[in-house]
């Protein structure tokens, strides 16, 4: 347990932080990647059909990686791909 003197350091600290920063200053960054060749779950046919071709090529793919940032006031920069 902290003692009452780094507690009280602490809180000082954090009033400091908040009233140096504003929420222009603060941003959350999430990212996600996402191949460019996807594999389908379930096919559908006409009855009947003997043969049913693939929709998606046999190729592997090129992973792209999707990134989004938001700023705490509600500011978001464009979706970009990398």
């Amino acid at each position: 347990m902290a003692s009452p003197q780094e507690q009280e350091q602490v809180v000082e600290w954090f009033i400091e932080f908040k009233s140096a920063t504003q929420g222009q200053d603060i941003y959350s960054v999430d990212e996600t990647g996402v191949t460019t060749v996807q594999k389908p779950k379930k096919t559908i046919a006409r009855k009947g059909t003997k043969q049913i071709g693939s929709v998606t090529s046999v190729e592997r793919g090129t992973l792209v990686i999707m990134a989004l940032a938001v700023g705490a006031n509600g500011d978001s920069v464009p979706l970009f791909l990398l």
